[in-house]
């Protein structure tokens, strides 16, 4: 059979690149946004939550899904669940770094050996070469994708001019949401260099295809900010996905 590919790839990775961000760097985020903010546990806790969300993608968990993503990604992967439903395809996921390698060759069994000996001399040279630094930090700042135009504009005016007048003195503050139709948020990005096994099965005729995708994406995660920075304490909304790509 042809091999099967999941869809939540090549309907949801070009789905959301719509993000309007205010470009910050660290120093300035910690000073003004959230003080408590460290990339190397935001990466370590990222890489939790992108396998939490494909492992729910993969048992068709709707409720953790919706939990850990933003409405229109959690539509996207809900989309894609029915296509497979109506299909007759479950789908079982494999995560470099979050699964062992017993794990791996039980999803292919049913696989012919010459595939089987690729895919490990594929995962041998992969492997090495990813784990050592499976996630890096692409993007931070602040998005205003769900404010109209103008009001985007006159948040990020806000924020450069804070950010170059007062970010870090102590009694400056600037009002965030007052009169809009959604929050700003702080947005972080980071690229997973981790390999993907993605094993699909036919209910009805028992036949499978198995894709092994070590190309890596982008994840965003994004949470709500409150009315007033500099922040005063520790942020207390959740981090949810806001992108793939």
């Amino acid at each position: 059979m042809n091999t099967l590919r999941p869809s939540i790839w090549t309907v949801f990775r070009v789905a959301f690149r719509s993000l309007k961000t205010l470009a910050l760097d660290v120093p300035w985020i910690r000073s003004c946004v959230d003080a408590e903010f460290d990339p190397a546990a935001f990466l370590a806790d990222a890489d939790e939550a992108r396998a939490a969300v494909l492992r729910a993608f993969a048992e068709n968990d709707q409720r953790a899904l919706r939990e850990m993503c933003h409405a229109r990604v959690f539509e996207a992967m809900q989309a894609t669940r029915i296509e497979y439903d109506r299909a007759n395809v479950d789908v079982e996921v494999w995560l470099e770094g979050h699964d062992d390698d017993e794990e791996e060759q039980d999803s292919g069994e049913e696989e012919e050996e010459e595939e089987e000996d690729s895919v490990s001399s594929s995962s041998d040279s992969v492997s090495s070469s990813s784990t050592a630094s499976p996630a890096v930090l692409v993007d931070v700042g602040v998005s205003v994708a769900d404010l109209t135009e103008e009001e985007g504009a006159r948040v990020v005016e806000g924020l450069r001019r804070y950010a170059r007048e007062g970010a870090g003195e102590e009694g400056t503050s600037f009002e965030m949401d007052a009169g809009l139709s959604a929050p700003a948020r702080i947005s972080v990005t980071a690229r997973f260099q981790r390999r993907e096994v993605w094993t699909m099965r036919n209910r009805v005729s028992g036949e499978r295809g198995r894709t092994d995708d070590a190309r890596g994406s982008e994840w965003t995660f994004t949470r709500e900010l409150p009315r007033r920075l500099p922040v005063r304490g520790e942020l207390e909304t959740p981090w949810r996905l806001d992108d793939i790509a």
